[in-house]
């Protein structure tokens, strides 16, 4: 952390996701949603994988609903 920047690789990893999604839409990765999927009310729909610029491997994109 410098000042209000942070940095770091889950930091950009996020950043990519941001930007992967649609207006309106949030994506996470399959980590975050294999932590919410116990969550009441969210469910996950699945956006295949994505090939994020400076991330390694492609990850696995998924869009939160909710409940409502």
């Amino acid at each position: 952390r410098e000042g209000n920047n942070v940095y770091g690789g889950a930091v950009n990893i996020a950043a990519r996701i941001a930007a992967a999604s649609e207006p309106g839409e949030v994506l996470v990765s399959d980590t975050v949603r294999s932590l919410g999927r116990t969550s009441a009310d969210v469910t996950f729909d699945d956006r295949g994988e994505h090939t994020l610029k400076g991330v390694g491997e492609p990850q696995r994109l998924f869009a939160v609903r909710g409940g409502g």
